[in-house]
């Protein structure tokens, strides 16, 4: 992620200026370039962890009246350059500096000599080797297993992210040389010839490529009611267990389905095979996938991509007893990148609105379509709740303000809170947007620029074609505000009052924060009934609701469903002045739902048991299930502390109610069957508890819920007598692994060790060499036909003659006729 995180605040200074000048800006227009199409000609070395690479780029004058007489590309640093040309004229390899750049990324300019004109192309091609010695990200290159994505700014590009251009995709055609281990894949129609393999992509994207030893696809047919079939391949590692293949059959039916959506939505879709790849390299984390799991956003074990007719989803997803919810939204937000974004070009300023903020909306539309009213409620609550607690941290512990929201239309992927924030918040704007204009006419919009005869679609089309001309003054007013501005409400009510001034109930409405809302007010009277109204409720103003009733109104809420993206939703547990939209006071779910996990992880106070305190628990996550019955986190913390209790019937009914949930949320699932593992423990129902385990296990849901389950699952399969002891093999790699260890040399440690995989641990050996060290594995599971997974026990003696000892998981895999060290994870050292 290099190319992204290297981009440090000082750019969000120029980028404000760049926006309050915009007038200037379109006054005074500069050349600028954009790709038509791009040939990539790549040769992998990965037993020296690198590749070379030839990228030809043709490239047209964009602008309308500009001469270019420059041009500039980016490349990652990672490369070394040794021939630069442009229309094949010999060019400057050497990097030119520029000023407040990034890092990571190196620039190379070339004097164009005549001046380039208006709409005139020219061709430019770099030679260049890449290499890693650590992995990262978004890049690797080690045998049998690499990884190239456009992040990792492997090929040369025009634009940063943020650029209003948008980012420079093309058709392109993409040549590897074969690999002697694994398959490599990438987007496009695959042909191989001779020693070659090349990718044809006629929709407009950026190269990349996967390396990984696949097993022949499970395959689903898409037969849309017009028009021609489209093939859905699912690719798992090879030798997968059985399991897996039904589950790749579901995830197969699951994409395509979310096909037929989205053909519904824009007509036939633009490729004949789509495929599904999966990959072990858990060594890379995507930002594109937030999800909330406990109090964390936990995106580091996220290893997911996409492209025009491809996803990328990590090899865990095959091993899981079911698709997830969160597994199913990211499914369907990405395969819109097929049609927008691939068959239609995103440009101009607000750009990722449409790639990313969108397809987000649109995920509410199929889910309630596909899994029902209850499945779309599920999904819009944890966008809430999302939002919530991104905006609950804008003020860190130090005090200061990250601005993790900034104006949509000004968002861009080189923003640390990109993709938690933009799907998020963007996706409750939109909500917002359906309800003033209408879901077929918002939809009806989406599509005329999706299939817009210009091939590129744009932030001001769909705003242009909503707001009409004459423009609607409201409309207009409404994406000022909610896209172009910085708009961040908080809305408060006062208690319910006897009018004076007439029959009935009134209450006071404020506004502490900025944009102004037409909200929903819901009063419950003493009878039960409920009364709605609707305010007008200014920025920073205020407003009053009234309610034409005789009877006594007991409690009102403002905006019940918390369909406005407010600054707070309860989150603030220092807050006492206004917790939620209610009077009497009444709590948020997900408000209480933190305050529970915060009882939970505390000290115990003085004199408190912690029996007493596991109950100060359970009445939180009582009123919040109370409040939203179908709060799956709830019920799954719940489940615990029932289960702590000893109430296992009670507990087993809220696992009941998280697994019944279609489709059912990973981190709550991976919690209740963490407690159903329990359970089974103390029943003695041993082979219940492993299965159980392993599941929560295979969910991924976090590395302390991981480390949970793997604890639990090595007890129950002693308990059960079905320990899984390495085989001869292995034990003698661990052996020579050791001794190799104790030398502590970087000759020594590259034999055992995939450096780029385990560069941070070896260089730790070979600075600090260690006195003693002995590595016992007490369980091998094998994952798939190249990779081991060990859990092992070590004891180490440091230089300072320290002794510890621990437990951990090392995954070994096969390079050649040999085991490699891949991963190291989840190691807990303690002095003896």
């Amino acid at each position: 992620m290099k190319r992204l995180q290297g981009f440090t605040w000082h750019w969000l200074g120029g980028l404000f200026w760049l926006w309050l000048a915009t007038g200037v800006a379109q006054a005074q227009e500069f050349a600028d370039f954009g790709i038509i199409r791009s040939t990539v000609n790549v040769t992998l070395r990965p037993a020296d962890y690198s590749a070379d690479v030839t990228a030809t780029l043709e490239l047209t004058n964009i602008a309308k009246q500009a001469e270019a007489r420059t041009l500039t590309l980016r490349l990652t640093k990672a490369a070394q350059v040794t021939s630069f040309t442009v229309n094949d004229r010999p060019m400057p390899t050497d990097e030119k500096k520029q000023p407040g750049g990034d890092t990571a990324i190196a620039t190379y300019v070339a004097e164009l000599s005549p001046p380039l004109g208006p709409g005139k192309n020219v061709t430019a091609k770099l030679v260049y080797t890449l290499t890693y010695r650590e992995s990262t990200n978004y890049a690797a290159l080690t045998p049998g297993d690499s990884l190239l994505l456009p992040e990792a700014g492997w090929t040369p590009f025009i634009h940063l992210p943020q650029s209003s251009h948008g980012p420079d995709t093309a058709p392109y055609v993409l040549t590897v040389t074969k690999p002697t281990d694994g398959e490599v894949w990438s987007s496009g129609t695959r042909q191989e010839a001779g020693g070659s393999i090349s990718f044809t992509s006629s929709l407009a994207g950026e190269p990349w490529l996967l390396v990984q030893p696949l097993a022949p696809p499970v395959t689903r047919r898409f037969t849309p009611a017009s028009g021609e079939p489209t093939v859905v391949n699912v690719h798992g590692t090879r030798g997968l267990p059985e399991e897996s293949s039904r589950q790749a059959q579901r995830l197969a039916e699951e994409v395509a389905r979310i096909l037929g959506f989205y053909q519904s939505l824009w007509g036939a879709v633009p490729v004949r095979e789509f495929q599904v790849l999966t990959t072990p390299r858990r060594v890379v984390a995507d930002r594109r996938s937030p999800e909330l799991r406990g109090r964390d956003f936990d995106t580091d074990r996220a290893i997911r991509y996409s492209a025009p007719g491809v996803v990328v989803l990590e090899a865990a997803t095959l091993r899981r007893p079911t698709l997830d919810a969160e597994t199913v939204e990211w499914l369907t937000a990405n395969v819109a990148q097929t049609w927008l974004g691939g068959q239609t070009r995103l440009r101009g300023r607000g750009w990722g609105v449409l790639a990313d903020a969108l397809p987000a909306y649109l995920t509410a539309q199929y889910l309630q379509q596909q899994y029902g009213a209850a499945a779309e409620r599920d999904f819009w609550l944890r966008r809430s709740f999302a939002h919530g607690r991104l905006a609950g941290i804008r003020v860190s512990q130090q005090g200061f303000e990250r601005g993790i929201d900034p104006i949509l239309t000004l968002q861009h992927p080189a923003l640390p809170d990109y993709y938690a924030s933009l799907p998020t918040k963007g996706a409750l704007v939109f909500r917002l947007l359906e309800r003033l204009v209408g879901r077929d006419t918002l939809l009806a919009a989406v599509k005329s620029i999706v299939l817009d005869a210009s091939g590129v679609a744009t932030y001001d089309m769909l705003r242009s074609r909503l707001v009409g001309d004459p423009p609607d003054e409201r409309r207009a007013n409404f994406f000022k505000q909610w896209f172009e501005e910085l708009s961040e409400p908080d809305f408060v009510i006062g208690v319910p009052v006897k009018r004076e001034d007439g029959p009935g109930w009134s209450c006071a409405l404020r506004n502490l924060g900025t944009g102004d809302a037409r909200l929903p007010v819901v009063a419950v009277t003493d009878k039960g009934e409920k009364l709605t109204t609707t305010v007008d409720l200014p920025s920073k103003g205020y407003a009053t609701a009234t309610f034409e009733t005789s009877a006594t109104i007991v409690s009102v809420e403002l905006d019940p469903e918390k369909v406005y993206p407010q600054v707070r939703f309860g989150y603030d547990r220092n807050s006492k002045q206004f917790d939620n939209d209610a009077r009497p006071e009444q709590r948020y779910a997900f408000g209480l739902v933190l305050d529970a996990e915060a009882t939970l992880t505390r000290r115990l106070k003085t004199n408190e048991t912690e029996a007493q305190r596991q109950a100060e628990a359970e009445s939180l996550l009582r009123a919040a299930i109370a409040r939203e019955p179908g709060f799956a986190l709830a019920r799954a913390y719940l489940a615990r502390i029932l289960a702590f209790q000893g109430k296992g019937e009670a507990a087993m009914a809220e696992i009941t109610a998280i697994r019944q949930a279609n489709p059912p949320s990973r981190y709550p699932l991976a919690v209740a069957l963490l407690v159903e593992g329990e359970l089974a423990m103390t029943r003695q129902a041993y082979d219940q508890a492993r299965m159980a385990y392993k599941a929560a296990f295979d969910m991924e849901a976090g590395p302390t819920l991981d480390e949970q389950a793997r604890r639990g699952l090595l007890s129950s399969e002693v308990a059960a007598g079905q320990s899984r002891p390495p085989e001869e093999d292995i034990r003698a790699f661990l052996a020579t692994m050791d001794k190799a260890i104790r030398a502590g040399t970087s000759k020594a440690l590259e034999t055992c060790f995939i450096r780029p995989d385990t560069a941070k641990f070896v260089l730790g050996i070979v600075v600090s060499k260690p006195d003693a060290w002995t590595t016992q594995a007490t369980r091998m599971e094998r994952l798939d036909a190249q990779r081991v997974l060990l859990d092992v026990n070590v004891t180490v003696v440091s230089a300072t003659k320290e002794e510890q000892s621990g437990t951990g998981l090392i995954t070994l895999r096969r390079v050649g006729n040999g085991w490699m060290v891949d991963r190291l994870d989840q190691f807990v050292l303690s002095k003896r």
